[in-house]
């Protein structure tokens, strides 16, 4: 969550509506138990304690968000590779007039966008 302080992350999850969790640095392991937040967003009391938890006094654990209903049927296409990005691209521009680019976020990973 970078710089910013819990009451800024708390405005954050609740404008965005998503279901956050925390996860170990640089990875992709949950560090709760994180099934029931497949169904339910954390509180805010849940967002606090993390905070403090694995968020603050030098931990540097990220961020990750359950995607689907939950959060707002969040959908996030991984592709792990160069060729699967044009691929998609590709197809992309066979059904569409619109630029990707103007429509969603992309980041670009050290393994693919």
């Amino acid at each position: 969550m970078g710089d910013m302080n819990i009451e800024e992350a708390l405005s954050l999850h609740q404008r965005w509506g998503l279901s956050v969790i925390p996860i170990a640095p640089k990875a992709k392991t949950p560090l709760v138990e994180w099934e029931e937040y497949q169904h339910r967003k954390p509180s805010q009391e849940e967002l606090i304690e993390w905070w403090n938890r694995f968020w603050t006094n030098g931990n540097q654990s990220n961020t990750g968000v359950v995607y689907g209903q939950v959060s707002a049927n969040l959908a996030v296409p991984d592709f792990d590779t160069e060729v699967r990005w044009t691929d998609h691209l590709r197809w992309w521009a066979e059904d569409r007039t619109d630029n990707i680019y103007d429509v969603t976020p992309v980041v670009a990973t050290g393994r693919g966008r």
